[in-house]
């Protein structure tokens, strides 16, 4: 579905996500390719996607 999106040029934010750490949703959201992302955590969200 990510592909689908991108294919058609369709971004894929994600909001409130405030929970970083292995395994976490933050983690999965940034494996997935996620371009954007809102959270109230913005140092533990830098640490999936940094």
């Amino acid at each position: 579905m990510i592909d689908d999106l991108r294919a058609s040029r369709v971004s894929f934010p994600v909001w409130t996500v405030n929970a970083p750490g292995p395994s976490s949703l933050t983690d999965y959201m940034a494996q997935l390719g996620a371009e954007g992302l809102i959270t109230d955590d913005p140092a533990g969200v830098l640490r999936s996607f940094g």
